[in-house]
């Protein structure tokens, strides 16, 4: 797991540890309709992309596919690109771009106890059959724009799916 010790930003607060984590919004069009799969989180009782900590043998796009994978039960996840992709040059790895990438401040979890602090990658993703070839971690389930409105969420998650509603609509990938 990857972990970065910041300096602290001032004398009262202590240095807090930093976490690499990814997640990856996941949709899929039914119908002509575009939906989003989020998973049901045990802690935060509310829908959400799938996601968790980049294992020290990974990259956060691949911590994003495989948190998708095994989250959802879905294995035909292609990640996509916003931006476009990069020239290959010889040598040179490349990854798909995330989204965003956002911290959250975390209470504690299953892997460090105290305060700390998630950098989260945001991949997208697109997967074309929809259907789960596995049994998810999580409960799990897609919504539409619409459902998403009322879904128990919460308000970051609720605006960036709309934004990439309104991406995929206008562009349309797959």
């Amino acid at each position: 797991m990857g972990a970065i010790i910041v300096r602290k930003p001032h004398r009262e607060r202590p240095a807090l540890i930093k976490h690499l984590t990814s997640s990856m919004f996941v949709f899929h069009r039914d119908h002509g309709v575009w939906r989003t799969g989020l998973i049901h989180h045990p802690f935060l009782k509310a829908w959400i992309q799938p996601g968790g900590h980049v294992d020290p043998d990974e990259n956060p796009a691949q911590a994003a596919a495989r948190e998708a994978r095994e989250e959802t039960g879905l294995h035909d996840i292609e990640p996509v690109s916003l931006i476009g992709e990069l020239e290959h040059h010889d040598g040179i790895a490349h990854m798909p771009m995330p989204a965003w990438i956002v911290e959250h401040e975390i209470g504690g979890d299953n892997h460090v106890a105290e305060p700390h602090i998630h950098v989260d990658f945001k991949y997208v993703g697109i997967t074309r059959s929809g259907r789960q070839r596995t049994t998810p971690d999580h409960p799990f389930r897609w919504f539409d724009r619409g459902e998403l409105k009322s879904a128990e969420t919460l308000d970051d998650i609720r605006a960036l799916t709309s934004t990439l509603f309104d991406f995929l609509e206008s562009d349309s990938p797959g």
